[in-house]
Formats: structure tokens, C-alpha cells, sequence
């Protein structure tokens, strides 16, 4: 009886391991012959990303891919990337990726106690005491930087922002004008509000995702009644202390890494 109970758990294991494994490679896109598969989609996210992800923004991201995935395979087949300049931007490229992907390795490994957020506060607890902003912003979304830098191009030669949104943006918002909205600091677009929030109104930032970029703009601003504290700022302490050890993963790193390898020289 006990060895029956014992095949039957293994064989559930296994049940559920090949589910696992059959969602991960289900193919989601193809392009030519190139597939995007589960696994590989995942990739692109961090964990939090991924589970916030929603259905429609899945979509969005897999619409993406395929766009980008066609102009690349036309860029093959017009040798774009024989050009040395091409090469070039190709290869600085990659090593960008992989440092970041190295500094993420050496982060992830760092946590951020409850007690290490409110110490933080507690200490800079002047830097939180103003009402809290809101912004209004406005958006523009393309696939990658080359086309991004193209529109800051336009724009300071005089194209105005409205017409660079209806000309080059890439998404669904681009039909009522790029504008998302008011965004908060503890709302689910807090990403957009700390990367406006440091800028003059009507002044473009460029923002840089996994899945593509972003040329940013608030157009209108205001503050909250609403009572904050720590709970309110908890979001915002957990970046900072995050920008923080970023840098100093990356200073040790550099530091780390050049004691290994002293065959450096300059020019």
C-alpha cells in the first residue's frame, strides 16, 4: 500500500512537471521561423513585472515582438548589420545587456527588510514630508532607442509633441493623444510618476524598458489632501535604497573585477 501511495506521488510529480515544462515552451508568436515561447517571453520581465502583467499588456508586449521581429529579419536581409557602425552599436549593445544582467545577479541576492525601509525613513523623514504630487502625463511608445533618439531629433528642431505622439507612437494610447492620465507615487504607473517627477512641465525625459521606450512629458500637475506617512512612501524608500545598492553593486564590482584583470590601458 505504501509503495502504491509512493508511485502514485511520483507520477504526480511528473504529471506536473511536464505541464511545467509543456506551458513554458508553448509558443505564444511566430515570425518567419522564429517563435516566441513561454519561457523565453517570461524572460524579458522580472518576477514582480510578470505578475503584474495583465492579459491586455501581454498582448501588447507579444504585438511588440512581432513588430520588431520583422524589421529585424528585414535589416538581415538588407545586411544592415555587415555596416560597421552597425556592428558597432550591435556590440556595445550586448555587452549593456550583459553587464546589466550581471549587476542584476549580484542584486537579486540583496534584500530589503521592513525594519531597513523605516529606518530609512525615520532618518530622512524631511524629505517626506511635502504633499504628495500627482502628474499628468503624456507618452510616447516605440520599440527601441534608435527610433526614440529619431523623435527627440525631430522635436528639437521644432515638431511639437502632439504631432510626434500621432506620428511615431506605437501603442493604443496614441488615439487619445499619448495621455495617461494623473499618475501617484504608490499608484500601479509609479514608474512614470519618478521618472517625470524631477523635470519642468512640458520637458521630455526619455525612459528605457525591457520592452521598449518611452518619451515622457507632464502637462499638468497637483498635490493631494490626502494624510501620507511611511506606508504611503514605502514604494519610493524601497527604490531609493535600491538606487543605492545598485551603486554600490556596481562600484565594488568595477573595483572587483579590475583587481582580476589588470590588463587594462588607455590610449
Amino acid at each position: 500500500m505504501k509503495r502504491l501511495a509512493l508511485l502514485s506521488i511520483v507520477l504526480l510529480i511528473f504529471i506536473v512537471g511536464c505541464h511545467k515544462a509543456t506551458k513554458e515552451s508553448a509558443k505564444l508568436a511566430q515570425v518567419g521561423s522564429e517563435y516566441l515561447r513561454t519561457k523565453e517571453f517570461k524572460s524579458l520581465f522580472s518576477t514582480e513585472e510578470w505578475e503584474n502583467l495583465s492579459s491586455e499588456s501581454k498582448k501588447k508586449y507579444i504585438e511588440q515582438w512581432v513588430n520588431l521581429t520583422l524589421m529585424a529579419q528585414e535589416a538581415d536581409r538588407q545586411k544592415i548589420d555587415e555596416d560597421e557602425a552597425i556592428k558597432q552599436k550591435i556590440e556595445y549593445a550586448a555587452k549593456k545587456v550583459k553587464a546589466n544582467a550581471l549587476i542584476a545577479t549580484r542584486l537579486a541576492a540583496i534584500k530589503i527588510s521592513e525594519e531597513e525601509l523605516f529606518n530609512y525613513y525615520r532618518i530622512h523623514q524631511g524629505d517626506f514630508q511635502k504633499p504628495l504630487m500627482e502628474y499628468k502625463v503624456q507618452r510616447i511608445f516605440v520599440a527601441d532607442i534608435a527610433k526614440a533618439e529619431k523623435i527627440k531629433q525631430d522635436m528639437s528642431v521644432g515638431m511639437s509633441f502632439d504631432r510626434a505622439v500621432q506620428t511615431y507612437s506605437q501603442e493604443d494610447l496614441k488615439s487619445g493623444g499619448g495621455y495617461m492620465g494623473f499618475v501617484s507615487s504608490t499608484g500601479p504607473d509609479s514608474l512614470f510618476w519618478y521618472a517625470v517627477k524631477d523635470q519642468k512641465p512640458t520637458e521630455t525625459t526619455l525612459m528605457t524598458t525591457s520592452n521598449g521606450c518611452y518619451l515622457l512629458r507632464y502637462v499638468e500637475e497637483r498635490s493631494t489632501s490626502k494624510e501620507v506617512g511611511f506606508e504611503e512612501y514605502k514604494a519610493e524608500i524601497r527604490r531609493r535604497i535600491q538606487q543605492e545598492k545598485r551603486q554600490q553593486v556596481y562600484t565594488d564590482l568595477l573595483l572587483e573585477l579590475k583587481q582580476k584583470n589588470p590588463d587594462i590601458y588607455y590610449y
